[in-house]
């Protein structure tokens, strides 16, 4: 069964995206506390070097996947402690 008045509301509805959250301002933020954006690209950037030195290593590219994986494994907890960004475990 086919209603063309259903598809259309469901259509019209499909189109609205959903309101996005609100960024703070940096006013907003603690003067001291880096941003949750910029912790995500220092670690991005760590991972991306780190992936530039396996797959140089490997001969070939071996894929962000894996170069996450192993960063995230070896040397995560180490750069994050460095950077003050995680409490160290008990």
């Amino acid at each position: 069964m086919d209603n063309p008045a259903f598809r259309g509301k469901l259509q019209a509805r499909a189109r609205v995206p959903p309101p996005l959250p609100r960024m703070p301002v940096n006013s907003e933020m603690p003067p001291s506390s880096p941003s949750l954006y910029q912790d995500f690209l220092a670690e991005r950037e760590e991972i991306l070097k780190h992936k530039w030195i396996k797959s140089e290593e490997a001969g070939h590219d071996v894929g962000l996947e894996v170069a996450l994986v192993s960063w995230a494994l070896h040397h995560r907890e180490t750069w994050k402690n460095e950077r003050g960004s995680l409490p160290p475990r008990v």
